[in-house]
């Protein structure tokens, strides 16, 4: 019996299905880094949460062709061309809003999805539907576009149309259109409207309800969301889960943030009502290596802050606002992922040494310490943080037990 209703065998065998996805994935993976930087440099905040779920879209992207190129076997046997590469690096330090999303609407997003389009049509056969679902789950990520309207700069879509884009062939640029490794901002943007000061003290929810929320998106989502892209855009040689999951932390992060300033604004709040600080953005700065890195951010700062979110759900119940306690009820549901990742990545990075681990948390403690913050912990809830990867004995000795 003949079989009927499977497409006809494509042309493309093993080798060149890798070379084409290896480039495919590498252009998602600088358009994911480049997303990242812009949530440092964005300084208008709806802006910067918008670059936050970019990051996260990419990133799956990146996810997906990743995880089918370990199935065909794959080591990376070709990338994006140098002048693409270079084109892109001028990208990161673009100003302003409105240039940025031209780049990335205008430019990078039809080019991405000309090339996965063009590829998934060469690989339609029975025999490598896995390429091909890979292709379509990209195809349809990239086609969630909200920005289609906007145009980019004319110098640069000219530029971008002479690279022959992702997929282009073309020489080394001429020595006038080299540009050096793109930088990242040394401190994040803040938008205009803010005021902010070195060290502001966080309010009490139930009294200063408006104030605390607010203050709270600015100097400890926001923050994150830009730590998280700083290490994704940062550490390029780190474990590619690790990046991912740096990705999904941002845009947990930028989607607290945005759920705590709706909120302000239905209570009767605006943005910049109230003054913040950047304070845990420079307390991850004073990490050095990336294992003391996350150490800082993700074991002591997002663990302290597990018992924290506790509290505060406690709190606004008991004043009768359910509505704000469910967002903190989302937030500690991720903020237990984002703890037990750090964990596992922590230990992973020093090669499952507790010692190691032991020695490097008591040196990041005397740094944050140094710095004046407050490490103490309320009453620790032991089932969740056992969720977030902590040990029984860890858990005693942050007890007194």
């Amino acid at each position: 019996m003949k079989a009927t209703g499977w497409p006809a065998i494509g042309a493309l065998g093993v080798a060149a299905t890798r070379q084409r996805l290896t480039t495919l994935h590498d252009g998602l993976l600088r358009a994911t880094e480049l997303c990242a930087a812009w949530v440092l440099a964005e300084a208008d905040t709806w802006e910067k949460i918008r670059w936050g779920q970019e990051v996260w879209r990419f990133a799956r992207c990146v996810d997906a062709v990743h995880r089918r190129l370990a199935e065909l076997g794959g080591g990376p046997e070709a990338a994006a061309g140098r002048f693409y590469a270079e084109l892109v690096n001028r990208m990161f330090e673009i100003d302003g809003a409105a240039a940025r999303a031209g780049a990335l609407h205008g430019l990078i997003l039809p080019d991405l999805r000309a090339v996965a389009v063009a590829q998934r049509e060469l690989t339609s056969s029975y025999c490598d539907e896995p390429s091909a679902s890979t292709l379509t789950e990209v195809i349809a990520l990239l086609a969630e576009d909200p920005r289609p309207e906007v145009c980019p700069d004319a110098g640069l879509a000219r530029l971008f149309r002479a690279s022959g884009g992702l997929a282009g062939e073309v020489a080394l640029p001429a020595e006038e259109d080299r540009h050096p490794i793109a930088r990242l901002v040394a401190t994040p943007a803040r938008d205009p409207r803010l005021d902010v000061r070195p060290k502001v003290p966080r309010p009490p929810v139930a009294e200063h309800r408006v104030e605390f929320l607010h203050t709270l998106a600015f100097d400890i989502e926001i923050c994150a969301a830009e730590i998280c892209a700083r290490i994704l855009a940062e550490h390029t040689d780190a474990p590619w889960g690790l990046r991912f999951d740096m990705a999904r932390q941002t845009w947990d992060e930028v989607r607290h943030a945005a759920s705590l300033l709706l909120r302000v604004e239905a209570l009767g709040g605006s943005l910049g009502m109230y003054p913040i600080d950047r304070e845990i953005w420079h307390c991850f700065r004073a990490g050095d290596a990336l294992a003391e890195q996350l150490m800082i951010e993700q074991r002591l700062g997002e663990g302290q802050g597990l018992d924290g979110c506790l509290a505060i759900h406690g709190k606004l119940l008991a004043c009768g606002d359910a509505e704000t306690a469910a967002i903190f009820e989302y937030i500690l549901a991720d903020e237990i992922n984002h703890v037990r990742r750090g964990n596992f990545w922590i230990r992973h990075l020093l090669g499952g040494d507790e010692r190691a681990l032991a020695a490097l948390e008591a040196q990041a403690r005397a740094k944050l310490v140094g710095l004046g913050i407050d490490l103490s912990v309320g009453p620790v809830d032991v089932a969740v943080r056992r969720q977030a990867g902590f040990t029984d004995a860890e858990i005693a000795a942050m007890s007194g037990s």
